[in-house]
């Protein structure tokens, strides 16, 4: 879920940032892939926070923190390419 709202929020910024400028502004266009990147970022401390309460009960048994990293991974690769069709849309202007 964490996943989805995060990029819900960048599509839901880059389709406004659209609507409400005619040629899109390239801060739109940058801001894209950082709030992916933010959301990259805040899972990996999520998958942090989960493991190090893990480790301090010390239970063999494997907890969320799997999910989280999961997330982050998702999250990284998605960063990424918006940022490769960021470059083609910096290219042009």
């Amino acid at each position: 879920m964490y996943v989805v709202s995060v990029f819900a929020f960048a599509i839901a910024f880059l389709v406004v940032g659209s609507l409400l400028y005619d040629p899109v502004p390239v801060w739109v266009v940058i801001a894209f892939p950082l709030i992916v990147f933010a959301g990259a970022l805040g899972s990996l401390w999520w998958t942090f926070r989960m493991w190090q309460s893990q480790r301090s009960t010390a239970t063999s048994s494997r907890g969320p923190w799997q999910v989280w990293q999961g997330a982050s991974w998702l999250l990284l690769a998605l960063f990424l390419l918006s940022l490769g069709g960021t470059g083609g849309t910096l290219m042009d202007r």
